[in-house]
């Protein structure tokens, strides 16, 4: 009998051991990411701008050349986005906006605007790969870029991609020192032709561009 209320007694411990460590999983992931819901003005609560580290100064966004992005394309990794995502098919452009301590993206769909609280000290890396794509452009050949995105936290991965109209002004936006630490940026040697031409073709039509 002793020996089953030993062993009743270490199961319970286990048990409890494990209800601790989901716990504390759980809110270690709401300390890392919050996702909210925006009035139509799209401003944060001042308890949102303090879970970020709060706003910066005007003399320090005049110096970082702002602190607002250009669009991104949202893709997964956001719950309350994906709810969003599934509305329309429009495309689903995100902003994103730099604090002291962390990034509010925002997300709005039709009638619905969320947005999520991410702390820099819950990303690892922010993946960036480029891929090089030869477009044409009133018959006239043209090399753009465009890249897939991961910012791989500690609980998961948010995918977010830049077309190639926002691609210049997006990187802009991820090389600013508040960011560009935390990036890992690639470039891909390939090009993909979106018309699938000759091989031949293609090199000579790249050597005239270059």
């Amino acid at each position: 009998m002793l020996v089953q209320k030993s062993g009743i007694a270490y199961f319970h411990q286990r048990d409890a051991q494990s209800i601790c460590f989901i716990q504390c999983a759980l809110v270690l992931i709401k300390r890392i990411v919050q996702v909210i819901n925006l009035s139509h003005d799209g401003q944060l609560k001042q308890s949102q701008i303090d879970y970020l580290g709060g706003n910066f100064g005007w003399l320090a966004v005049l110096r970082m050349g702002g602190v607002g992005s250009s669009k991104f394309i949202y893709e997964s990794g956001i719950e309350g986005f994906d709810q969003l995502k599934e509305l329309t098919t429009a495309s689903n452009y995100i902003n994103l906006e730099l604090l002291k301590k962390g990034l509010a993206i925002r997300f709005k769909k039709q009638n619905s605007f969320k947005a999520c609280l991410l702390r820099y000290d819950g990303i690892k890396v922010i993946s960036v790969v480029s891929q090089k794509i030869l477009v044409y452009y009133r018959g006239r050949p043209k090399i753009v870029h465009q890249a897939d995105i991961d910012i791989v936290l500690n609980t998961g991965i948010i995918k977010v991609k830049l077309h190639p109209t926002y691609y210049e002004a997006g990187m802009d936006f991820l090389k600013k020192n508040i960011l560009k630490g935390r990036c890992k940026f690639i470039l891909l040697p390939d090009i993909i032709d979106e018309q699938n031409l000759d091989v031949g073709v293609l090199v000579r039509i790249i050597s005239k561009i270059n």
